[in-house]
C-alpha cells in the first residue's frame, strides 16, 4: 500500500535481475529506502491531514470559496514536498547505479509510463463511449 516500501525500492526489487544489482547495491538501496520511509511518513501524514481538512470544508452547506482555495494551496504544497522527497530518494538510488544500470532503469520507467498511458487512453475511450 501507500505506506509500504518506497516505490523505487519495490521497482528495484521487481527488476533486480534485469538490472543485475550487486548484493552491496541491494543493501544500499534498502538503507536508502529505510531512511526514505522515515522521512516520507510525516509528509504523507501531513498531506492526508490537509486533504481531510479540504474535504471537511467541501462538505459544509455553503463552503467559503477563499478558505477552500487556500486549503487547496496547502494540499498542493504538501504534495510538492512529498514529490520532492521521492525525487531525492530516486536520485540517491540512481547515484549508486552504474551507467548501464541507470540506462536499464530509464527503460523500465519508460515501459511503465507507456503502460500507464495505455490504461488512461483505454479508460478515456470507455468514458467516451455512448451508452
Amino acid at each position: 500500500g501507500r505506506d509500504g516500501p518506497p516505490r523505487i525500492e519495490r521497482l528495484l526489487d521487481r527488476h533486480a535481475s534485469e538490472l543485475e544489482l550487486t548484493d552491496e547495491q541491494r543493501d544500499r538501496v534498502s538503507a536508502i529506502a529505510e531512511r526514505a520511509r522515515e522521512t516520507e511518513a510525516p509528509l504523507r501524514d501531513g498531506l492526508r491531514a490537509r486533504r481531510d481538512e479540504l474535504h471537511a470544508l467541501l462538505r459544509t452547506d455553503a463552503p467559503d470559496t477563499d478558505a477552500v482555495l487556500a486549503q487547496a494551496d496547502r494540499v498542493g504544497e504538501a504534495e510538492t514536498a512529498l514529490h520532492k522527497q521521492r525525487l531525492r530518494t530516486l536520485l540517491e538510488v540512481r547515484a549508486i547505479l552504474t551507467p548501464e544500470q541507470r540506462e536499464k532503469l530509464t527503460a523500465i520507467f519508460e515501459r511503465g509510463r507507456e503502460r500507464l498511458e495505455e490504461r488512461r487512453a483505454k479508460r478515456k475511450r470507455m468514458d467516451d463511449t455512448p451508452e
